[in-house]
This record gives structure tokens, sequence and C-alpha cells, in this order.
């Protein structure tokens, strides 16, 4: 089967970059997708990759990082570590919602806050939330285009002192950046901003998080068996950078080539003004279309990764058509909003020449 198109906006898995291509070829031509994750070959891509992921994104160097199949494993990681009870879960979206669900299948007492979709809770006035052994939120929602302000996050983190505090950065790692400081677990996949493809997940743990972790362990209830964030470091720190199970070699040397290229070419930051200026031109395409709104009324928290866009439901059948005869492939809604929604990746591997090219076939 033959996907016709040039280019894909859907959030994911989304367009792999022109670099990582080339990436995937030296990869195969090199041999690196045949070498073993435990030689010295491997150690130096996974240090490459550890070292300039945290250069890239500020990770404090304390913080430990681990590799994962996917962003979705973290959950299970996550509360597997470090929830012996409850967690707490801000709910705004379908992902941040499925983090809830795991909690739940885990046997944990879960607690959410559920906000309606297209919009931001106001964390300046949630109460306390200290009760709870973690917390967790959605710094960029890919359902619904929502995202966090780093004065949300501080606001959390002020209710929530005692708590762990765990945050999905799926859709904006890379591109948005937060004070990494500020919470204590971190993760992401990298088929979104990173245009890789897709079966790599990152989770980044604070040594406050690492050594609740080793409490439960002690206390015998630690249910993560050989997943145990100690059986990670281990050969992390013993055999330099490698892994207990045999790791996608192919993905962490792709991260770590990305990663050092955009550290030469400016870091985070020039990613995040790209973004915004892509952004620009989708968001006034919007503004102007008599069809078209936003499905995020509110600016300060909408997502410069994820544009979501709502029309009435044969608008969005027919914008959908219109771009996919151009060799254009918008993301569909998702869940309750797949009829009258339509989702534009706004990530790296896009270019501002894509985003015009959308916006004239759109228009």
């Amino acid at each position: 089967m033959t996907n016709v198109f040039n280019t894909t906006f859907n959030p994911g898995p989304s367009q792999i970059s022109e670099a990582t291509k080339a990436d995937m070829q030296t990869a195969i031509e090199q041999k690196i997708l045949e070498i073993s994750h435990r030689s010295a070959d491997f150690s130096a891509i996974s240090t490459q990759c550890i070292t300039e992921l945290k250069k890239l994104l500020g990770i404090p160097e304390d913080y430990r990082v681990f590799y994962l199949d996917s962003a979705s494993q973290a959950w299970h990681s996550i509360i597997c570590n470090v929830v012996a009870k409850s967690s707490f879960h801000f709910i705004n979206g379908a992902f941040s919602a499925k983090f809830a669900k795991a909690s739940q299948l885990l046997g944990k007492n879960v607690e959410n806050m559920l906000i309606d979709w297209g919009k931001q809770q106001n964390f300046n006035e949630v109460k306390g939330l200290n009760a709870y052994e973690l917390i967790t939120v959605c710094a960029n929602e890919t359902s619904t285009g929502v995202k966090i302000t780093t004065e949300d996050l501080q606001h959390i983190r002020k209710k929530s002192e005692n708590a762990l505090l765990a945050v999905d950065i799926t859709s904006c790692a890379g591109v948005e950046g937060l004070p990494i400081q500020s919470a204590d677990l971190w993760y992401f996949s990298v088929q979104k901003c990173f245009g890789l493809p897709a079966g790599l997940g990152v989770l980044i743990v604070s040594p406050k998080a690492y050594e609740r972790s080793l409490q439960l362990k002690t206390a015998q209830k630690n249910k993560a068996g050989i997943w145990q964030w100690e059986q990670l470091e281990k050969p992390m720190v013993e055999k330099n950078c490698q892994t207990p199970q045999t790791p996608n070699v192919l993905n962490i040397y792709l991260l770590a080539q990305q990663c050092t290229r955009w550290n030469q070419a400016g870091g985070l930051k020039a990613q995040q003004d790209a973004a915004q200026v892509k952004m620009k031109l989708l968001e006034a395409w919007v503004e102007r279309h008599p069809d078209l709104d936003f499905y995020v009324e509110d600016p300060a928290h909408r997502s410069t990764t994820v544009l979501t866009v709502k029309a009435a439901p044969e608008v969005v059948t027919q914008m959908k058509a219109k771009a996919l005869a151009a060799g254009l492939v918008l993301g569909s809604g998702y869940g309750k909003t797949k009829a009258d929604v339509f989702r534009i990746a706004n990530f790296p591997a896009i270019s501002t020449a894509d985003i015009e090219t959308l916006i004239k076939t759109l228009s």
C-alpha cells in the first residue's frame, strides 16, 4: 500500500524531518542498526543523546533520563514506581484522561479535576493537593490543542509542594520551553516535535522522584518489577549509558543527531521562534476565514505546536478532502471532536513553505 501525499500535518505520527531521513540513511550505511547495545559504539551514541537532550531542554544535571518504548509506557512506569495509594489528575483532553485511567487500572485511588475540552483550568484557584502522592498535568494536550503556561506550572507546584508532579510534554518537547526543575517527572515520545519515527519514549526523573521509588522498593510497595528505576539506572552508571533491555538503537541515534543539530542552530529558542512565526500565519488564516474558528478560544492557552480548528462537520469534511487532493494530510479531531474539528501539526519538520501551501490550498 502506498500513501500518496507530500506533507502530513497529522499531530502524530508526524512528518519526518528531511535531516532525519538523511540520518537514517547514514545509520544504514554505518551499520548502526546492527551494533550491540552492549558495545562501546552504543554507549557513545547513548551518551551523546542524553548529553545533548539535557542541553536542549535545560534538564538539571542531577535529573535522570531513561529510555522507554513510548510516552504511554511512562504512565505505567510512573504509577508503579512512585504511587502506593493515590494520584490526582487534571483532565482536559483524551491523553490526560488516559493517565488517570492507567492509575485506576493499577489499583490506585484516583481523583480528577475535569476541565471542559478546549479550555484550561485556573490553577491559581485550585486548593492544596498535598494529600496525594502524585499530581499529573498535560503541558500540551494533543487531542485539544490546549497548553499550560510557566505561570500555570508554578501555581500547581505551590499547591503540591509535598506531592510529586508529572508533566506530559509529548507534543511540545523540543519546541516549548518549560522550567524542568519546576516538576519531578517529565515524559514524551519522539514522533512529534522531534520529527522521528515512532518507537521511543523518554522519561525525565528528579532526585526527589527517584528517591520515592527507592522508598517504595524498601517498603515492598514498588510494583515496577524489573523496570524499577533503580534497575534502569544501574547500567546507565555502571555500563556507560546502556540499558537493561535491548533498546531502540536507531531512534536513540536519531534523537542524538537531532538534538545536536538543534543545539548548534540556536537551541530551543530557535525552534520556539520558528514555530511562533508559522503559528501566526495559521492563526491569521483562521481569523479571516468565514467558516473557521479556534477550538481553543484563549490565545494564552492555545498550543504553539497543535492548532485545533473548529467548523461545521461538512466544512471539516471538505477541508480534509481538498487538502488530500493536493497531497496534504490534515489531522482529524480526536474522540468527541472528530466530526467538527481538524488539527494542524506545527512541528519543526513542517516548514513555513508547507504552511503557506496548506493555507493557499484551503483558501
